[in-house]
């Protein structure tokens, strides 16, 4: 709270020394030293309050802040002498404001060495003026139970003066009464006695009227409207904020208790309030509606207090303050806030996901996670206490993907965003597979905080895996269909070469051309055998694992698979292999079909692109390049079948996604392709060339990796396979 208009903005007070007090050395109230405001230019006294949880936790700070030009404005009416001092001082001596201006900020010795007075104690000292060494006596008396001593000092000289003459006439009077007392006696007993009254009755009035002179001085420079009550919590006063905030005359208030125009809703609550107020004396604040002269609703927060009148002689004048505030703007502005939280928790009950926030050190320990709502949590079979617990989540994550969790986490810590797919224990002991999408928030201090949003992907994931699987038998079905051209050399082969070693050795009799012969036939059978197992493998493709191998190895395998189709289309490859490629260290079969789906895609743009009408024959060619770059292996696979469409090249990848002709295609051989190179830490793109589509395969080799036996062309590879 401040007597100064409140920024609109938010403002860093950590460096503050009413602050720190409280943050660093524990207190629970503390006045600071007036300081100079960043925004207001004005010099204000900071008082802070710390607000504790039963177990001493910190919750809040309470911070008034008060304009120090108030003091010098109500001074004219306090030093009445006009060589008279006014200072609110620190118990430890220090000047927090004074009239006339002192050097504020600075210790007075003697306030700091006196002793230290009770609540509400009173002192009286004599002290010489540090500036003017003008001697004045000080009255000191405590504020209550706080930090605050207010020090009024009076001119010894112009005191003495004055009491020089008072006593000139006490001599004067004196000799009247001596006079009077052997005439009057009793009389003039009772006579004293009635002065005396009535000089008591004056400093009473004199009191009272300085300290409503201070009330009405302060109330007309605040801001806000304040209001002076006698003891039945009527209007005695009404400053002029009343016309600017509620449009209302403050007179007409006068004479009415408060509670005057507001809105219905609300009549009763205000009711308790004050009741409070005027049968325990407490000190209540509540926000409440009243209705502008206008017609708007107004809202006011509103703090009622007793003055303490029976302290300052006032027993039949203000006996309660009201300060209200128009927290108008705020109050809509929190409804505003309330409504969108409403809605936002809506929606996250309605979602499928877990959002958590979790906090990071600067060490890139994780100190805690909060959550926002349990959906997912209670899918799991857990509670929020358990998620939220320190390391639950990280150990229940399969020990296969701890690694892949924690890597996605760093990278998000360092580049501000990651997604990773882990498996987790559910509480059933079943495994659920997890999407975790995490973005870094802005810092708070020394800690970091990284917004996440998991999803259960289990059904995604077996979905996918289901359709992946059809693809492999569609593949494969393609693949079985180019058996019988692929089967039927050597079995040609192996069938000739039985027929001519019976027919040798029928005229002959010669074992060694026979030898020859049966030599051949097992060759072929060997090859047959071949074929037949590296089919059977890559219909198990799904359950491969990693295992070395070359790059000229995979792409031959990759050919033989595609042979039929290459026939098929009369398309010839072209390789151009790096030599001395390392050898990668990846699920080999589930490679090969991808690079089998690239070749059979770019054989079937063959066989739909149209051939020229003037006679001329456009040749039907795949490229095959692979190189590396020192970290990571390139394949391109490239074709002239006229590209892409631009239209729908940024789609491609999507499941069930097609350019095809109903019933040629599924639409999920490239999406599927796309997610195993993704799985192997790669990433499959593509881009129009030359008139042709380009596809490119980037793929990691690993750690150490040393050369293979990669050459340049396979040329006996390229011939076995190629037609035109």
């Amino acid at each position: 709270w401040s007597t100064l208009p409140l920024p609109d903005m938010p403002v860093n007070l950590a460096e503050r020394e009413h602050i720190n007090a409280i943050l660093e050395d524990g207190l629970d109230n503390y006045v600071g030293v007036p300081v100079q405001g960043a925004i207001s230019g004005r010099r204000t006294i900071q008082f802070s309050h710390a607000l504790r949880s039963p177990d001493g936790k910190l919750l809040a700070i309470d911070v008034v802040s008060l304009d120090a030009a108030i003091l010098q404005k109500l001074a004219p009416d306090l030093t009445a002498t006009g060589d008279g001092i006014i200072s609110i001082v620190r118990t430890d001596g220090v000047v927090l404001a004074s009239v006339p201006t002192q050097e504020i900020g600075t210790r007075l010795p003697s306030i700091s060495a006196s002793p230290a007075l009770p609540p509400d104690g009173f002192q009286q000292t004599m002290l010489l003026g540090r500036t003017d060494a003008v001697r004045r006596f000080h009255m000191l008396r405590r504020i209550g139970d706080s930090f605050l001593v207010v020090l009024v000092g009076l001119n010894e000289d112009a005191q003495m003066a004055q009491a020089w003459a008072i006593e000139t006439q006490i001599r004067l009077w004196a000799a009247l009464l001596s006079l009077v007392l052997v005439l009057g006696g009793v009389g003039v007993a009772l006579g004293i006695r009635r002065q005396r009254i009535l000089r008591e009755t004056r400093r009473r009035a004199h009191d009272s009227a300085l300290w409503e002179a201070f009330l009405h001085q302060f109330a007309e420079n605040a801001e806000e409207i304040i209001t002076l009550l006698d003891g039945k919590l009527r209007h005695l006063y009404v400053n002029a904020e009343c016309r600017s905030i509620l449009g209302i005359d403050p007179q007409t208030l006068v004479g009415h208790r408060f509670g005057a125009r507001i809105c219905p809703e609300d009549v009763a609550m205000v009711g308790r309030e004050l009741c409070d107020v005027e049968r325990y004396g407490r000190t209540r604040r509540f926000k409440y509606r009243m209705r502008h002269d206008n017609g708007d609703i107004k809202w006011l927060e509103t703090e009622i207090r007793s003055l303490g009148a029976e302290r300052y002689g006032t027993s039949n004048a203000y006996n309660y303050i009201a300060i209200s505030r128009d927290v108008t703007q705020r109050t809509e502005e929190e409804a505003v806030r309330r409504e969108v939280d409403e809605q936002f928790q809506t929606l996250l009950s309605l979602g499928p996901g877990m959002l958590y926030l979790r906090t990071v050190d600067a060490q890139g320990s994780r100190v805690a996670t909060q959550v926002a709502n349990t959906k997912l949590i209670e899918e799991l079979g857990y509670t929020t206490d358990q998620i939220t617990a320190s390391d639950f989540f990280q150990t229940h994550i399969h020990k296969t993907d701890t690694d892949a969790e924690q890597g996605a986490f760093e990278q998000c810590l360092r580049n501000g965003s990651a997604s990773v797919e882990y498996r987790f224990l559910v509480a059933n002991g079943k495994l659920a597979c997890l999407r975790d999408e995490m973005r870094l928030a802005s810092p708070a201090g020394n800690l970091r905080r990284v917004v996440g949003y998991v999803t259960n992907v289990t059904e995604e994931r077996e979905t996918k895996l289901r359709l992946a699987r059809s693809e492999s038998l569609a593949t494969l079905g393609r693949v079985s269909a180019g058996l019988a051209h692929e089967l039927n050399q050597p079995l040609a082969t192996i069938s000739m070469a039985a027929e001519n070693g019976i027919m040798g050795l029928r005229r002959t009799g010669n074992l060694t051309e026979a030898e020859a012969k049966f030599q051949r036939i097992l060759d072929q059978t060997h090859r047959v055998g071949q074929i037949i197992d590296h089919i059977r493998q890559f219909s198990c493709a799904g359950k491969s694992s990693s295992e070395p191998f070359d790059v000229p190895e995979l792409l031959n395998n990759a050919l033989l698979l595609a042979s039929s189709r290459l026939a098929a289309t009369e398309t010839i490859v072209v390789q151009d292999i790096q030599p001395g490629l390392p050898k990668l260290l990846l699920p080999k079969l589930a490679l090969e079909q991808v690079i089998m789906n690239l070749i059979a895609n770019a054989c079937d743009a063959y066989e739909v692109i149209p051939q020229p009408t003037d006679g001329t024959f456009t040749e039907s060619r795949i490229d095959i390049a692979a190189r590396s770059d020192g970290e990571e292996l390139l394949i391109q696979i490239a074709d002239k079948a006229g590209g892409i469409p631009p239209d729908v090249i940024g789609q491609i990848f999507d499941p069930f996604f097609t350019t095809k002709d109903p019933g040629k295609g599924t639409g999920l051989g490239l999406s599927i392709s796309s997610e195993a190179i993704h799985s192997m830490g790669g990433r499959l793109s593509s881009h129009n060339e030359a008139g042709g589509a380009v596809f490119e395969i980037w793929l990691p080799f690993p750690a150490g990796a040393t050369g293979g036996t990669g050459s340049t062309t396979p040329t006996g590879h390229l011939a076995e396979h190629s037609t035109g």
